[in-house]
């Protein structure tokens, strides 16, 4: 089941999330416990400023998707101002036959 985790940095911690930059794409990238299906960064109304990530993975369940999102080195500094983790259906994207 794939599962979209929607996080919003808390404000003026851009050092904070580039001071843990490389700890969180080696985290996401190298992930046993879910698939990795896509993620990057929301980006702010400027069309420069980071201000928070997606995440979405191919988990077995809602458990182990929340626990790999909470081991997140972002989630783990405190980085982030809100997130939400949401059970998700593709129906249409990424040249998939599906």
């Amino acid at each position: 089941m794939l599962f979209v985790f929607h996080a919003l940095d808390k404000l003026d911690h851009l050092d904070l999330r580039r001071a843990h930059t490389d700890e969180h794409v080696a985290y996401v990238k190298g992930a046993s416990s879910v698939k990795l299906v896509l993620a990057g960064p929301f980006i702010g109304a400027d069309g420069e400023s980071v201000i928070g990530s997606l995440i979405v993975v191919d988990a077995a369940d809602a458990d182990t998707a929340s626990a790999f999102f909470e081991n997140d080195p972002y989630n783990k500094a405190g980085l982030f101002e809100a997130t939400r983790i949401t059970a998700w259906r593709k129906t249409i994207g990424w040249n998939d036959p599906d």
